[in-house]
Formats: structure tokens, C-alpha cells, sequence
């Protein structure tokens, strides 16, 4: 029996994967694994850090998924640039009430207690630049190894007595 072509090989895989790509994008069940997945990834450094993180919702939940809904996701609205919603002590406390408190301080006040920041886009800047001049040095003294070496193979080359 003669082998099938490596052309015909590779249509039929790329149509299967298309077709099974297709199933899985209309199944809730691995959107929700996925969208799952995402959130455990998107709090790693929380737990880590021994922090709590807040409880997986599945977008899934309760809402129809027809065949118009085909790979669309709604949101659950998880913040996840913001302060953490869980207090470090027994009682609860919210950001907002300590930021609207904070802002009914004295403006002189405020400003006395404010810890001076550097932006992060300065200290990105001198990092960028810390390394920029490393890798200057890095490369400054590779080409003075080679002017070495390329020194010493001539004098190899040229023998004991010649110059």
C-alpha cells in the first residue's frame, strides 16, 4: 500500500484542528476551564505572598449560551489593578472610606505626610539605562579581548624573531 502524501497529511490535521478549535470555542465547559485557568494564573502572586485571593465566578453561570454567543465573554468585572478588597486586620475597612477621609485632611497637611514616590517610568528609565551602559562595558571589553587575541596570533604567525 503506497503512503499517503505529506500534501493531504497536512490539509486533513489543519482541517481537524480547525474543526476541534471550533468545538472547543462553542463549549462552555472549556471557557469556563479557560477563563478559570486565567483567573488561578492572574492571582499566582497573591498567593504566593500568602494573600487571599477572591473566589472564582464563573462567567458561564446562569447565562444562556446559544449559537449567537459564540465566543463572546462577558466580564465578570473582577478588579484586579485595585487594592485588595480583603483587610490585613479583624475589621472591615474600605479603601474608599480611608481615601475620602484622607482627602478631607488639610490640603498642607496632606502634603506633609505624603511619602515622595519616584514614578515608575523614571525608575524603568534608569534601569533601562543601568543596563545600557552594562552592556556597553560588557562589549567595550570583548573587543579589547580580541585586539588581544587577534595580537598574540600574530606574533604566533610571525614567529619568535619576526616583527
Amino acid at each position: 500500500m503506497a503512503p499517503i502524501p505529506p500534501a493531504l497529511v497536512r490539509l486533513l490535521t489543519g482541517l481537524a484542528a480547525e474543526q476541534i478549535t471550533r468545538r472547543l470555542a462553542a463549549s462552555p465547559a472549556f471557557q469556563s476551564f479557560v477563563h478559570r485557568v486565567l483567573h488561578e494564573a492572574d492571582h499566582l502572586p497573591h498567593r504566593l505572598q500568602g494573600r487571599e485571593v477572591p473566589p472564582w465566578r464563573d462567567p458561564h453561570v446562569g447565562r444562556h449560551n446559544g449559537p449567537g454567543m459564540m465566543g463572546k465573554f462577558e466580564d465578570p468585572g473582577e478588579p484586579h489593578d485595585e487594592p485588595s478588597p480583603f483587610s490585613s486586620s479583624g475589621k472591615p475597612s474600605d479603601a474608599r472610606a480611608h481615601a475620602s477621609s484622607s482627602s478631607a485632611e488639610s490640603s498642607e497637611g496632606a502634603r506633609n505626610n505624603t511619602v515622595h514616590r519616584v514614578p515608575r517610568d523614571k525608575v524603568w528609565a534608569d534601569r533601562l539605562e543601568k543596563q545600557a551602559m552594562e552592556e556597553d562595558k560588557r562589549l567595550e571589553d570583548a573587543q579589547t579581548k580580541e585586539r588581544e587575541f587577534q595580537e598574540l596570533m600574530d606574533r604566533l604567525r610571525n614567529g619568535p624573531g619576526k616583527r
